[in-house]
């Protein structure tokens, strides 16, 4: 087995490691291996990076050749055309920050930029300068494309050694291409190291992630909640995870999920010589969530997002500023006037402030769904990975804590504690 064999063969290995893992004692385990691997973990990929770079080259010199001792055109080889036409604005423009990134990296620094201490600010600075020569001197234009024409002139023998523009065209098109490839095998610890420490969030919480059909899940839960009859293409549940709160006054099951929905609609262009097309356009839009018991009320819905839940009668409270935030429907108001009681509404006025487009739907099975726009539930950001399996394993060992889901979950036990004893 040749050495890029042994070095797949062995990232997924430590993959399925991964995968098969049911705590978070395996998951450090994996980690603290990959520092010790017996077996090659890196790729040899010097052929694919030389061919890269000879099709780049080889791309540039057809195109830029073209440029000069045009043949073929069509539409796409004018709108290249004109990249490089712009090129004496925006190549001084990007070679200058990268030029002096340099150095400053070999400990020397511009003395003209020394003040600015921020690193944007000053390479903003840096970029600026001959973005302001190129535009308030003349002469840098006859300068630039003097220089590009005689080089042009010199390494394509007067436009005696030529490459067909569409082959050049295609290189360029391989290039980018190469280079995504090349980067994932290099960087396959960074996606990696981010499955660990997901894992590690959900063993942290106390949360299983739960195989679904994401179709079909979507569909049972459009049949339970109003909720989920967002969209008109296509409906899933991308993820579906289910976890267990201990409170003081209330314990519950819950289920997190993130549903992905999509709207199809037909989106009319017009251009700049007055004709018109149609295309159709998909809007994708996700929603996340929690799934819990409620058994308080029935056939409830607060809505501030400004989209119907559920049909039946509207209700208005005597909070002006409650009002304003939501929009209440229910199929009897005794039931809607049961949940909302002043604490109540003030807690509902709290979790709108805090969280984006909040709809909070009982069914009429005490059901309910909480649903928000932001997409930070089971979010936290890594300092370390598998790059430096030392100091990642340790922060593994560290507890990761889901403020953001915690403070959800902590004012739903408050909702379920002041309603537990109305109107008794």
């Amino acid at each position: 087995m040749n050495h890029n064999k042994r070095v797949k063969a062995n990232i997924e290995q430590i993959k399925a490691n991964v995968e098969a893992a049911t705590t978070e004692a395996q998951l450090i385990e994996i980690v603290e291996s990959v520092k010790h691997h017996p077996g090659p973990l890196d790729y040899n990929d010097k052929l694919p990076s030389i061919l890269m770079w000879l099709l780049l080259a080889f791309s540039s010199y057809g195109i830029l050749v073209n440029y000069v001792y045009p043949q073929f055109t069509s539409s796409l080889v004018h709108l290249v055309f004109d990249v490089i036409e712009s090129s004496v604005y925006w190549l001084p423009t990007i070679s200058a920050p990268l030029l002096v990134t340099y150095l400053e990296r070999q400990g020397k620094r511009i003395p003209l930029f020394r003040s600015i201490s921020r690193p944007w600010l000053r390479m903003s600075a840096i970029a600026a300068c001959p973005l302001l020569v190129a535009n308030i001197f003349p002469q840098w234009h006859l300068a630039y494309w003097f220089v590009f024409e005689k080089l042009i002139q010199l390494i394509s023998l007067n436009g005696q050694i030529k490459i067909p523009i569409n082959l050049a065209l295609l290189a360029g098109v391989i290039v980018p291409i190469l280079w995504v490839w090349l980067r994932m095998r290099k960087h396959w610890r960074e996606p990696l190291s981010d499955r660990i420490y997901h894992l590690d969030i959900l063993h942290d919480n106390n949360l299983t992630q739960v195989n679904i059909i994401p179709e079909a899940k979507s569909k049972a839960l459009e049949a339970q909640f109003k909720e989920f009859h967002r969209g008109n293409h296509r409906r899933t549940i991308d993820a579906f995870y289910e976890g267990q709160y201990q409170g003081k006054a209330h314990s519950f099951q819950f289920n997190l999920y993130h549903f992905h929905y999509v709207i199809k609609r037909r989106q009319t262009d017009t251009d700049a010589n007055g004709k018109t097309t149609r295309t159709t356009v998909y809007d994708h839009y996700h929603r996340y969530g929690l799934l819990f018991d409620f058994p308080y009320v029935k056939s409830v819905a607060l809505d501030a997002d400004g989209i119907p839940a559920i049909k039946g009668n509207k209700y208005t409270d005597a909070s002006n500023a409650f009002n304003q935030s939501y929009k209440v429907v229910c199929q009897h108001k005794m039931q809607a006037a049961k949940l909302l009681k002043p604490a109540t509404v003030e807690k509902f006025l709290e979790l709108e402030g805090a969280y984006r487009r909040l709809v909070f739907e009982v069914n009429a099975n005490g059901q309910c769904c909480l649903a928000i726009d932001d997409d930070d539930l089971l979010t936290l950001r890594r300092q370390y990975g598998l790059a430096s399996p030392t100091e990642f394993a340790e922060e593994l060992a560290g507890r990761s804590e889901l403020k953001k889901l915690n403070h959800l979950l902590e004012a739903l036990e408050q909702l379920m504690r002041l309603s537990d004893n109305n109107f008794r």
